[in-house]
């Protein structure tokens, strides 16, 4: 017996994207016109053929925003009655934090969190140029077919941590540019499995970038804001 699990999320988003570049770079897009721009009549969008290498920091659902969210979620073809979405902090049980039944509710467990940005440290000379997107309609969906019984008790949210001590975070998180984002939401873990979200944007306003780069200061990032 297979199961089958979809689950579709809609509405306002806010995706950041986090391109390593240096001076050579810098220079070379701040040398060109708003003619050579790849999108947007905006030159700074040049850095996604440019830049040295990319993160994605947010995809643009927060978890502690699931209430602005529209959610649908069935098993089997059946929708699941979601009365709950929400993140289970370290230490604590599911009753602590849920007053509704786990069979309706998506839950995301501090234990699958991953750092955004671990293991990425920039060298010397290089900077990091972020692209904001404000958007005004997403949708994030997938579709999980599954050997044997799988019940929501065996769903759970995947987060990427954007709070946390690495140099995209520092670069993002704690210069403002990411607003209250803190924990986004990416993917799904079911039977021992991890399934990505694929994400689709409707409508959207124009993308801002930002030029953000380290200081002599421990922990103090320098920000630009570039057009």
């Amino acid at each position: 017996m297979n199961t089958s699990i979809s689950i579709c999320i809609e509405g306002p988003a806010y995706r950041v994207t986090a391109y390593i570049i240096n001076n050579k770079i810098l220079k070379e897009i701040q040398n060109a016109s708003d003619e050579e721009a790849l999108y947007e009549d905006n030159k700074y969008s040049l850095v996604g053929n440019l830049a040295l290498d990319a993160i994605r920091v947010s995809e643009g659902f927060c978890i502690y925003e699931a209430d602005n969210l529209k959610w649908d979620v069935a098993i089997n073809g059946k929708e699941v009655d979601l009365k709950k979405v929400g993140h289970l902090a370290e230490g604590f049980e599911y009753s602590d934090e849920f007053d509704v039944p786990r069979s309706q509710a998506l839950v995301a467990s501090f234990e699958d969190d991953e750092k955004v940005g671990d293991g990425l440290k920039l060298k010397r000379g290089q900077m990091f140029m972020v692209e904001v997107e404000d958007i005004k309609f997403q949708r994030a969906s997938l579709q999980i077919e599954t050997p044997g019984e799988i019940k929501m008790e065996d769903v759970r949210l995947g987060i990427v941590d954007l709070d946390v001590d690495t140099d995209v975070s520092s670069a993002t998180y704690l210069t403002g540019i990411l607003g209250q984002k803190e924990k986004d939401i990416r993917y799904v873990l079911c039977g021992g499995e991890r399934y990505e979200f694929e994400f689709e944007v409707f409508k959207s306003y124009a993308s801002g970038f930002y030029l953000v780069r380290p200081t002599k200061e421990a922990d103090v990032w320098k920000k630009e804001y570039l057009g």
